[in-house]
């Protein structure tokens, strides 16, 4: 009987032993999955930060594309406001030209108009022949 206490006293010790390894097995368990758990919650943090920096640079794409466009847009804007300052140049020496001439032919009007006429040579027929005379 002394023999079972002995054994039984044992496994008591034994049975306390495995009981407090299996305690810190399950404490460093719980701690491995918090751990696990806050690894994947920044893994997630992280994966938004990754889409969110695409997107940004998507943006910026686009971005870049309408500053292009805005500086073509530029670059033609000063060329057809060149084409104007010329033509408006060429109208402004036609408007001048034709100002010149129309002075010009109101002298030779004036002109025209104080002169005489030549006289009209007497033998030239005075009314249209008639169809029955020729």
């Amino acid at each position: 009987a002394e023999k079972n206490d002995d054994v039984n006293e044992t496994l008591k010790i034994e049975v306390a032993k495995l009981t407090q390894k299996v305690v810190a097995i399950s404490e460093e368990n719980a701690q491995l999955l918090e751990q696990m758990s806050l690894r994947d919650a920044e893994q997630s943090r992280l994966e938004r930060a990754v889409e969110t920096m695409r997107e940004l640079e998507e943006e910026k794409s686009r971005l870049e594309q309408r500053l292009l466009g805005a500086e073509e847009n530029e670059a033609t804007i000063e060329v057809l406001k060149n084409e104007m300052a010329e033509l408006t140049w060429k109208v402004v020496q036609a408007s001048e030209e034709n100002s010149k001439l129309r002075q010009q032919l109101s002298q030779v009007d004036e002109r025209a108009a104080q002169e005489p006429l030549p006289e009209v040579a007497s033998d030239l027929p005075t009314s249209p022949p008639s169809p029955s005379s020729s």
